[in-house]
């Protein structure tokens, strides 16, 4: 507590659309970030997973910020915003577990946090980090998309330190944004060879965009 105080007192929150002090998105800005169609949430009929949860679209320049300064500015409260608001929107009764999307533990370590996990606290969903990432990928950003296909082939696996019993669950996937949906789809297919009886999606943002995919 006394460290956080200290941080506030040097780098003093700001809100990144307004400036307005105390915040770093005053209730007027998140209504524009904020802003999904169709009630937050789309069926994906191609996809491993079934309903896409999302709180606004990636192409919001404020929106893109905030989750910027969330993944490589450290600042962590806004994953606990991000997560509430998800919390707001997503039926949470519906699941039996929430999932992360993991990090690799050489990219956990360089930013200290998975911000999968951080939202998937805030949802007060019994938490299963059931998925490991066991190969180190490129940014995907750098990748075409047919590149980024191949780019995560087999690089998602169970945690064997993990012992829960999937069959017949219905699971919500957490992750930060979607764009191709490549990553929450690897995930998915293997929560659905386990056994699991539905697995939906919850992101900050839907990326309408795919040639613009955000760094891991």
């Amino acid at each position: 507590m006394l460290l956080q105080f200290l941080l506030d007192c040097i780098f003093p929150k700001h809100c990144l659309g307004c400036r307005q002090w105390d915040n770093w998105l005053c209730p007027t800005c998140r209504q524009t970030c904020f802003t999904p169609d169709r009630r937050g949430k789309r069926t994906l009929p191609h996809a491993s997973i079934g309903r896409l949860y999302y709180l606004g679209h990636y192409q919001s320049t404020l929106l893109k910020q905030a989750i910027s300064a969330m993944k490589y500015d450290g600042v962590k409260e806004l994953a606990t915003l991000f997560g509430e608001k998800l919390r707001s929107l997503v039926p949470v009764h519906d699941y039996n577990y929430v999932i992360p999307v993991p990090l690799h533990r050489r990219r956990l370590c360089e930013r200290g946090f998975n911000q999968s996990t951080l939202l998937s606290v805030a949802l007060d969903i019994p938490l299963v980090p059931i998925l490991q990432r066991t190969v180190y990928t490129p940014a995907q950003a750098k990748l075409e998309r047919i590149k980024r296909l191949a780019n995560l082939t087999g690089v998602f696996n169970y945690d064997p330190t993990v012992d829960i019993e999937l069959s017949n669950s219905s699971v919500l996937l957490v992750d930060d944004v979607y764009t191709t949906g490549t990553t929450m789809n690897s995930c998915a297919q293997l929560l659905l060879a386990a056994g699991c009886r539905k697995v939906d999606g919850a992101v900050i943002a839907f990326n309408d965009d795919q040639s613009e995919q955000p760094i891991e």
